[in-house]
């Protein structure tokens, strides 16, 4: 799952607002939570990826770039849900 189909960003009042996609809120909490911890591990991965391997990597540094702010948000998703439902984890 791209993490397009997960959520987007719009810039709001000189901020930044992480929108959860309709897909993503139409899923119960614990899969929610699964999602994004599944997205985040991947996400991790790839930086893992274009860190280890920069001169073999085709990703550019606004790819890294991209890859780091996934991650930012899904740790925040993920950090949200798990306060917000802090009985079910």
């Amino acid at each position: 799952m791209s993490y397009k189909s997960l959520f987007s960003i719009e810039v709001d009042e000189g901020g930044l607002k992480v929108i959860p996609s309709e897909e993503l809120k139409s899923m119960s909490v614990p899969k929610q939570m699964a999602t994004i911890e599944s997205n985040l591990k991947m996400y991790e991965a790839k930086l893992q990826e274009i860190t280890d391997n920069p001169e073999s990597s085709e990703k550019t540094e606004s790819d890294k770039c991209e890859v780091e702010l996934v991650i930012l948000v899904l740790k925040n998703f993920l950090k949200q849900f798990r306060e917000a439902n802090w009985e079910i984890a």
